[in-house]
């Protein structure tokens, strides 16, 4: 028996993955995140040997640049109560005072959590999330949309028009879906592809409206 649907209308609703909030080294292996690197730590990243860059670590300034970065970046662009889903990775928490000092500083009231390969769920108080899933299929606007940390190249109702969201990939996949399966309609809505910023449903909308949807 499938769970009920929640729904959204199209103005309230924003997506995004793969913050990996204080992941310092998340910003070595991600290039789009070098912009918060210092310019020495990106110098090695560039010129340096691999063994320069492996054990390089990543100063804290650096990392706070990043996660200072993609916190306003919601802010600005998600409102108090609007709803926002993270599709995985949200930080690499070690502790659960950085848990709540990070979403202390979201305004967004509205926040649900599709689990991701990173996430440890013990380190989230209990009133986080207004909702915590392993997947999920909702509805925005009559719109079927999949939310899922992982690609998938089948999914509900996808040869009628649903759409597929997800992360993990931090923007890897998307050209190589648009050259191999140009008319899907699936995308990596994680930060690494988009500016740091959440995905609009307008803005993925558009993207989707280029796509003629799967065809069997």
């Amino acid at each position: 028996m499938k769970n009920k649907k929640l729904k959204f209308s199209k103005d309230e609703v924003f997506f995004s993955s793969d913050l990996h909030i204080s992941h310092n080294n998340i910003i070595k292996y991600c290039p789009a995140r070098w912009q918060f690197l210092s310019e020495f730590e990106r110098n090695i990243l560039e010129n340096g040997s691999g063994n320069e860059a492996k054990i390089m670590k990543v100063d804290q300034e650096s990392v706070d640049r990043m996660n200072n970065t993609i916190i306003d970046n919601i802010n600005n662009v998600v409102g108090k109560n609007d709803a926002l889903w993270m599709l995985g990775d949200v930080g690499w928490f070690k502790h659960r005072s950085q848990v709540v000092d990070f979403f202390n500083q979201i305004n967004c009231n509205r926040i649900y959590l599709v689990v991701g390969n990173h996430d440890n769920l013990q380190l989230f108080p209990h009133n986080t999330f207004a909702g915590v899933y392993d997947q999920t299929i909702i509805s925005v606007s009559g719109v079927t949309v999949q939310l899922n940390h992982y690609a998938m190249l089948r999914w509900d109702q996808s040869h009628r028009s649903s759409w597929h969201l997800f992360g993990h990939s931090h923007g890897t996949l998307n050209d190589f879906i648009a050259e191999k399966f140009p008319q899907y309609r699936m995308l990596d809505v994680g930060v690494d592809s988009h500016d740091f910023k959440p995905w609009s449903f307008a803005e993925i909308e558009a993207y989707m409206n280029t796509k003629e949807g799967e065809k069997f």
